[in-house]
């Protein structure tokens, strides 16, 4: 299948555990339809592109279409904080959990939701 920029919705290397194993670019146009790619000339190629664009922001490893986010909102209680990254045509958002926070402190979930409101435009 062929893949064009525009259908692009997030993509990340995904790296195995298997030694030795190179790195997979995953590349996802839909919820729930990814497209695993082993490492070539061309795969390695399309991915540097994709990170030079201006329309994909970083977080935690994963590139996001900017323009596809539609709201980031911050679920907190007390117990279990998180982030929700609702994505056009998606039924379900994209979650950030505690563990991704940028600092470990009490306010690190809240620091994060500002950084990725503030990268998305949001």
């Amino acid at each position: 299948m062929k893949i064009e920029v525009k259908d692009v919705k997030r993509f990340w290397l995904e790296h195995s555990n298997i030694i030795d194993a190179e790195a997979e670019l995953v590349i996802e146009i839909g919820e729930g339809k990814t497209y695993k790619y082993q490492k070539t000339y061309e795969s390695e190629r399309f991915y540097n592109y994709l990170r030079g664009l201006d329309d994909f922001a970083e977080f935690a490893g994963k590139y996001i279409r900017k323009s596809a986010v539609k709201k980031i909102q911050l679920n907190s209680n007390l117990a279990n904080s998180s982030i929700w990254i609702h994505i056009y045509g998606y039924k379900n958002p994209l979650e950030i959990g505690s563990d991704l926070r940028m600092r470990r402190s009490d306010i690190g979930m809240f620091d994060t939701f500002q950084y990725l409101k503030k990268v998305f435009n949001h």
